[in-house]
């Protein structure tokens, strides 16, 4: 069996790319494509010029889900040393923690790489992007252009045992289990978010 690529790869027989968002379910599609089809190759991340006769596609998710769901995996795995209110200010303006708190704990670039660039920044103006809330509409895609028996997606939204409670003010009492959604959370996700939501038609009924 090939080695899995969870990562931007190329098929130059389908002539297909799938260009990987973090944060978006890209481990559920490479799994899903590597069942089908192993002759998949590495495609660099930043490349923007899609060769000619080619199709790349991405996933996208809701605004509020994203941010969630790259503070639930530092929460979870790395141990993030502040709140989600707090989250949702660093991934606005980074440079305030810079040299603090977050350098010692996670590795800066990883955390930037999954929970700063949003996924529209991976995404060029030629690629076919599909929500990761209708993910039938890419299996229909898939199946219908590339692959007749691929079958489905098999995705899993992992919660990593975090409960999300939504409150206009701090809690008094906060639980560790618990993601609080601020106020204050609320508003630098719609400014981190805008033009992602926007450009891909994600309401603001968080």
């Amino acid at each position: 069996m090939a080695s899995i690529i969870f990562d931007s790869k190329i098929n130059h027989k389908k002539k297909l790319i799938h260009i990987f968002t973090p944060k978006c379910g890209g481990n559920s599609v490479t799994q899903w494509l590597f069942k089908v089809d192993e002759d998949w190759e590495y495609f660099p991340k930043l490349t923007t010029d899609i060769p000619e006769g080619y199709t790349a596609f991405a996933t996208v998710r809701s605004p509020l889900s994203w941010v969630l769901s790259g503070y639930k995996m530092f929460k979870y795995h790395f141990g993030l040393p502040f709140d989600f209110e707090k989250h949702c200010q660093v991934i606005n303006n980074p440079f305030s923690i810079i040299n603090n708190e977050l350098t010692n704990r996670v590795d800066w670039a990883d955390y930037w790489w999954h929970c700063g660039i949003t996924p529209d920044m991976h995404i060029g103006d030629k690629v076919k992007v599909f929500k990761l809330e209708e993910l039938e509409k890419l299996e229909k895609w898939m199946q219908e252009t590339y692959y007749e028996n691929i079958g489905s997606i098999d995705h899993h939204n992992k919660s990593f045992d975090f409960e999300v409670e939504f409150c206009k003010q701090d809690p008094k009492i906060q639980r560790d289990n618990v993601i609080y959604v601020t106020k204050n959370a609320y508003n630098n996700i719609h400014r981190k978010m805008y033009y992602f939501a926007q450009k891909y038609d994600y309401g603001w009924n968080l």
